[in-house]
């Protein structure tokens, strides 16, 4: 629903879709979000972080698309037991809070 190739035209299109009354969550989301959050939670399999043993720019990266993602109602799911954790670490880090 919200990705940047499409119109407000569109978008409005989609959010009239039979069936749906709200404005779109987690539950409407993209199939392909929903798979990528699959393959982030899978990636953190026994992970601190994602891409080395430190936070790195890919934690960086992962993290402010997370957000955004909540903040446009493509959040993930709380199935994704994996990439909450992180998300709760990487979070109460103070540069975060920047």
């Amino acid at each position: 629903l919200f990705r940047s190739d499409r119109s407000p035209g569109q978008v409005a299109q989609l959010r009239q879709r039979p069936g749906l009354d709200h404005d779109p969550g987690p539950d409407d989301a993209d199939p392909v979000a929903q798979r990528l959050h699959l393959g982030e939670d899978a990636a953190l399999e026994g992970r601190e972080f994602l891409a080395a043993d430190h936070y790195t720019v890919a934690d960086i990266l992962l993290l402010t698309t997370l957000d955004f993602a909540g903040f446009v109602g493509v959040g993930m799911g709380d199935d994704l037991t994996n990439l909450s954790a992180w998300h709760a670490r990487v979070s109460a880090r103070p540069s975060a809070a920047a």
